[in-house]
């Protein structure tokens, strides 16, 4: 009892991609798990050889979103905070 669910919220081909999306959900206030799968994981190295997951609990799943469709259309800043406050386009 207690423990939280996990959803994938993110699918990246490179370690450094998942970890940018990591620190850019972290800076909002998520909890963030990665999980390797393939033989990366397994070998417990560093080397990009499969899909890693970016995942977030259950009930941050929405804000999660949310902030990633902001950051892949463009709209965040250098801060990682929402761009499109008072902009016009």
């Amino acid at each position: 009892m207690g423990e939280r669910e996990w959803q994938v919220v993110y699918r990246a081909m490179a370690q450094v991609e998942a970890e940018i999306i990591r620190g850019m959900l972290e800076a909002q206030d998520l909890k963030v798990l990665i999980s390797q799968e393939g033989y990366a994981g397994a070998l417990g190295v560093t080397v990009d050889l499969g899909q890693i997951e970016v995942l977030v609990p259950n009930d941050q799943v929405a804000e999660a979103e949310r902030i990633l469709s902001e950051y892949e259309s463009g709209e965040m800043d250098g801060d990682g905070e929402s761009g499109s406050e008072g902009e016009a386009e």
